[in-house]
């Protein structure tokens, strides 16, 4: 069985194609016959906009999960229930228990469910967290070759959540995708967190969001240019699950 993970908003977009870049971050997993979005970028028609080109519908939604409360990761949310006939789940941390959809008649249209710890999803996917104070959520997806952890923004470090990962799953993580929080990165800043991915085995990494231009240069100074390669809307990546 075959998954695959799609970035669906992100500041870059594929060259010389449909997708629009944006500020803010959205996945979309697509493993078990199920279909997950993770965050919902900050503006709603441009979502809509990317979910069109890579052939997915609003109703085509199976749920959908918040990693925190910024609005680059929930703000398209209201767009999502209004595109929609029917109800959808909503993951969501404790933060975001009292969480307001506006228009109010759209609350109508989902089921929101507290994360508390690891989640299960489906079969091959579950979530990891909370990190932090803001009580931050990772995915991982079981394949074949190990864990792949997506996240949005690492903001508590990445540390934390790579060992958590790999104490649940008894594995290094095989892959990397989404972003990490390095707003000013330079060689030396991002040489602790080269350090970190090095005593995790090396992941293979596709980053984007807030890991910022620069931070991938820098990391891509560290494990070469094969080992860590963009992310941007409209890419796809297939694992064997």
């Amino acid at each position: 069985m075959n998954a695959k993970v799609s970035c669906a908003y992100n500041e870059g977009s594929v060259e010389d194609s449909p997708f629009i870049g944006a500020k803010g971050f959205s996945i979309m997993i697509e493993v078990d016959n199920q279909k997950t979005l993770f965050d919902t970028g900050m503006r709603g028609r441009y979502l809509i906009h990317n979910l069109y080109y890579l052939g997915i519908e609003p109703n085509d939604i199976d749920r959908i999960v918040i990693s925190h409360n910024h609005s680059g990761n929930i703000g398209g949310l209201p767009k999502i229930l209004k595109d929609r006939s029917k109800s959808i789940d909503v993951y969501i941390n404790s933060l975001l228990t009292e969480v307001k959809i506006k228009p109010p008649e759209l609350e109508k249209k989902v089921l929101f469910h507290e994360m508390t710890g690891t989640t299960n999803l489906s079969e091959h996917l579950f979530t990891v967290g909370p990190f932090g104070p803001l009580e931050e959520y990772v995915i991982v997806l079981n394949t074949i070759k190990g864990p792949v952890i997506i996240a949005s923004c690492y903001h508590h470090g990445t540390e934390c959540v790579l060992s958590s990962v790999k104490k649940i799953t008894k594995q290094n993580p095989a892959c990397l995708i989404g972003g990490i929080h390095v707003p000013r990165a330079n060689r030396i800043s991002m040489d602790p967190t080269a350090k970190i991915f090095s005593s995790f085995g090396c992941p293979s990494m596709y980053f984007n969001h807030c890991a910022s231009p620069s931070g991938i240069t820098f990391l891509r100074v560290h494990f070469g240019l094969e080992n860590v390669k963009d992310f941007y809307a409209g890419s796809s990546l297939n694992f064997e699950v």
